[in-house]
């Protein structure tokens, strides 16, 4: 029987043994992290010296160098620890109380047990109502919720890193094609002037030109700016301090699902998953309200430890003790109803999100085919463009247009190839976003699937 008692005491206090804390930057993923991302050691290390971050390397930096994951990893240890409360509910209390008393009758409070001394006193439970089954459910429920959530915020932690890296390239092609344009005009600007000189071209043409390149200006410093902040919220998100280079997203690996797999990948879902184990959790919680209602068991000791040779009262005084709830004005029944509430609340929030998702990942889908489709009509519009501009330079230089045609061109092909690869962007962008959406993306070789 101690053999017992010592295994099942070492048992408790190895599982409630406290974990190492979470810290960020230490090159190490913690076990539910990994879980939840799939990223190994191996993967950190390997970015350590990256110069250059895609969206791959962006994400890793941002799972081990930031707080956002470490906080959910904290909530489960929280919920864990609600479980080992519930484990402990099951095994006895024992407390000691000692007393030395002030009066002119101790000797004959000592005779009869009364007096000063010292005792221990034992508690067991046996049955409380619901509390003991319904805690350990909801308990169990709590650490899934937490475990869920996180995986989920995984997901959208890759999404938003992928919206910021299409802004920043989107800005940096932006910048690129402007100064682009801005050396084209500045080259026309020294042949215009040569030509208002020599009477060839009216001045007018010349102060058109040189509004054209002042625009510029302005827009390649409202570019810049633009940029800059992007960058600092890609620093932000992914604790990365040091001069860096953001690349534009790499192309997603993975099947583009059809829309008869919708409510199977939405089912999937890590936000389904959890919304599942909060229905579960809130069920346990209604379980031990109605519970309220039932008995109340549980064991009692006292023992007293002699210290009056003169003392003839037992050593040792146990109890079986039975509650039974008959009349609470109400509240028990108020409880279990608010508790009943509750829980058809969380079915109906979870039924709503299946709805909202499957609409998400349909709309998503249909916004990715859209892009694409987008992406061949601009690539279209662009070869026309670049074929334009380039007679137009050709009939320039024979001095059959103007120099206000040649600009009217010169825009239309800037704008053309602008659109061209903003599409190229936005249908990278909305392919991750379908993946994410699916519960597809991240995809890493460890995580469960």
């Amino acid at each position: 029987m101690k053999n017992i008692i010592f295994t099942v005491v070492l048992l408790f206090l190895s599982h409630c043994a406290s974990p190492p804390p979470v810290r960020v930057n230490d090159n190490l993923i913690e076990p539910d992290i990994l879980a939840a991302t799939g990223i190994p050691k191996s993967e950190i290390e390997k970015m350590q010296t990256r110069e250059e971050l895609g969206l791959e390397a962006a994400y890793v930096m941002a799972v081990e160098r930031t707080e956002r994951l470490a906080i959910g990893v904290e909530r489960i240890e929280q919920a864990r620890r609600q479980y080992d409360i519930q484990f402990s509910q099951l095994l006895p209390t024992v407390s000691a109380r000692g007393n030395i008393l002030i009066s002119d009758q101790a000797a004959q409070l000592n005779s009869i047990g009364q007096g000063s001394g010292l005792r221990f006193f034992a508690q067991q439970r046996i049955l409380t109502g619901l509390d003991e089954y319904a805690g350990f459910q909801a308990a169990k429920q709590s650490i899934r919720l937490m475990q869920t959530r996180l995986a989920f915020d995984a997901g959208e932690l890759y999404r938003q890193l992928a919206v910021a890296l299409t802004q920043h390239a989107t800005i940096t092609k932006s910048l690129d094609a402007r100064k682009e344009v801005l050396d084209i005009l500045r080259s026309m600007e020294r042949e215009l002037g040569r030509r208002v000189r020599l009477g060839r071209s009216r001045n007018a043409e010349l102060l058109a030109l040189q509004t054209r390149i002042a625009r510029t200006e302005a827009e390649l410093q409202s570019l810049e700016l633009q940029l800059s902040e992007v960058a600092s919220r890609l620093r932000l998100a992914t604790g990365v301090q040091k001069p860096v280079t953001w690349q534009s997203p790499e192309l997603a690996d993975f099947v583009l699902p059809s829309q008869e797999q919708i409510s199977q990948l939405v089912e999937a879902r890590y936000d389904i998953q959890a919304a599942q184990a909060l229905v579960e959790l809130q069920g346990a919680r209604r379980l031990m309200a109605e519970g309220s209602h039932l008995p109340s068991i549980f064991l009692t000791g006292n023992y007293r430890v002699r210290t009056e040779p003169d003392f003839r009262g037992p050593d040792f005084i146990g109890n079986l003790v039975a509650e039974f709830p008959i009349f609470e004005g109400g509240a028990t029944e108020a409880a279990a109803e608010e508790a009943r509430s509750v829980e058809r609340e969380s079915v109906l929030t979870l039924n709503q999100l299946r709805r909202v998702n499957e609409e998400e990942l349909r709309q998503a889908m249909e916004a990715r085919d859209r892009a694409a489709q987008q992406e061949s009509a601009f690539e279209n519009a662009r070869q026309t463009a670049e074929r334009t501009y380039l007679r137009i330079r050709y009939e320039s230089n024979l001095n059959l247009v103007t120099n206000l045609e040649v600009l009217s061109v010169l825009s239309d092909l800037q704008t053309a190839r602008e659109q061209h690869e903003h599409a190229v962007l936005q249908t990278r962008l909305r392919t991750i976003e379908v993946g994410v959406s699916a519960g597809l993306l991240p995809k890493r070789e460890g995580r469960d699937q």
